[in-house]
């Protein structure tokens, strides 16, 4: 009878953990050849590298400033941020009433000054006043106050030269009764002059009293006394005679001066007043904003219907329309290294579907030498400008036109990595920043 073999397995035990041997061995051959299988995937997979960032549709051409060169008080405001304006069009209208006022207000000083000029130009030449017609008819009041003040003025003038010529004959007489009383003098001089010589002569002779030669030679010193007073006296007379010509003279050569002065200053200032009047008829005319081309509104700084824009201050800005339009990117400080000219780019438009129009296509074409601030954040970064493909998204009825101004995120294509390489950057940035203090 033949031997029965023995079975392979004692216990059941044995025969349950064979079975899991075999189990474990299947499992981590698996996960060994998923494990290869992905890191041969990863090192041979490649995917793109992009550099994010947030920017702006600017134009490429020049963009017009639109300004006022003496500002005001808005009245109307008819557009808004991203209107399409035509040429000429109405983009704002200023408040002329103020302008009006200032230029009533000059008007009138200006015709005040006109007329002292006319009243002084009379004055110099001696003649009655003369106006314009235009003048005199829109102010005839002040027409009849100068021709009253030139009245007065020449009346005075006169006053004092009827004085002064008065007091010049006055003086005159005096010299003539000054020199009438020389005449005398001198007269009565040489006749005592005569009689003392003659009494001298009998009396050193014994034939006339001593006393008597005396008294001659007193009214001999009497006589040359009153001679020498006289003459003094004349002096006087011609010095009073010749200062009062001299006042006449003065006065009308300083009247003169002071009238050519006067004429001076008043002409200047009408001048000046001229040119202001001028310029404020321009004003009152120029109260309306219109656009110097067609385009789109950009960068309206005019909100609200009553605020005051100061003398050229920029108002908003007018993209011509048909200008090539171009991206202004922000790439933060970190990641501009990566970033160099003609890299291609994916620019989103944030005012249209991405998955509804798509994207623009572009390429970068200047980066900033030098980062600056962001304002929203206070972080550096730079500006990157990226030329676009074209300046809509869509086709058809769904095609949208891109306008300036509106904002976008950009995806700079730096390049392909492995997805193994990736990973493992990642790993080494972790273990080179991992328990450090900052």
């Amino acid at each position: 009878m033949p031997a029965v073999d023995r079975a392979p397995f004692a216990t059941a035990e044995e025969f349950l953990g064979a079975r899991a041997s075999r189990s474990s061995v299947v499992l981590i051959a698996t996960v060994t050849l998923l494990l290869a299988a992905i890191g041969g995937w990863s090192a041979m997979a490649r995917v793109e590298e992009t550099v994010r960032g947030t920017g702006r549709v600017t134009p490429t051409g020049q963009v017009k400033v639109i300004n006022h060169p003496n500002g005001g008080r808005i009245i109307t405001l008819d557009v808004k941020e991203g209107d399409n304006v035509a040429a000429d069009q109405v983009l704002i209208r200023l408040d002329g009433d103020q302008v009006a006022s200032e230029y009533a207000e000059l008007l009138g000083r200006l015709q005040v000054a006109s007329l002292e000029t006319a009243r002084l130009e009379s004055e110099a030449a001696g003649t009655s006043l003369h106006v314009e017609a235009d003048l005199a008819a829109a102010r005839p009041d002040l027409v009849a106050a100068q021709a009253s003040l030139l009245r007065a003025r020449t009346d005075a003038l006169q006053s004092q030269r009827l004085t002064l010529t008065r007091s010049i004959e006055s003086r005159r007489g005096d010299l003539a009764s000054a020199e009438a009383e020389r005449v005398r003098a001198k007269g009565s001089l040489v006749h005592l002059t005569d009689e003392l010589t003659a009494v001298r002569a009998l009396s050193e002779r014994g034939l006339y009293p001593r006393l008597r030669l005396i008294a001659a030679e007193k009214e001999m010193a009497e006589a040359q006394g009153s001679a020498q007073k006289a003459e003094a006296a004349l002096d006087v007379a011609r010095a009073t005679l010749g200062a009062e010509q001299a006042r006449l003279s003065s006065l009308d050569k300083q009247w003169r001066q002071d009238v050519l002065t006067q004429l001076e200053s008043s002409r200047s200032e009408r001048d000046r007043l001229r040119e202001q009047v001028n310029a404020k008829r321009l004003q009152i005319n120029d109260v309306t904003i219109k656009a110097p081309v067609a385009g789109t509104v950009l960068d309206l700084s005019a909100t609200a219907v009553g605020q005051s824009i100061a003398p050229n201050q920029p108002i908003m800005k007018i993209v011509p329309r048909g200008e090539p339009l171009e991206v202004e990117a922000r790439i933060h400080n970190e990641d501009i290294g990566q970033v160099r000219p003609d890299l291609p780019v994916t620019v989103k438009v944030r005012t249209f579907d991405y998955l509804r129009y798509g994207a623009l296509q572009g390429k970068v074409e200047r980066i900033a030498a030098d980062a600056t601030r962001e304002p929203e954040t206070g972080n550096f970064s730079y500006v990157v400008s990226i030329a676009i493909d074209r300046d809509s998204l869509g086709v058809g009825k769904e095609q949208r036109l891109i306008s300036p101004g509106m904002t976008v995120d950009v995806e700079v294509n730096t390049g392909m990595r492995t997805v193994f390489t990736y990973l493992t950057d990642r790993l080494w940035h972790m273990r080179d920043t991992a328990f450090r203090e900052g």
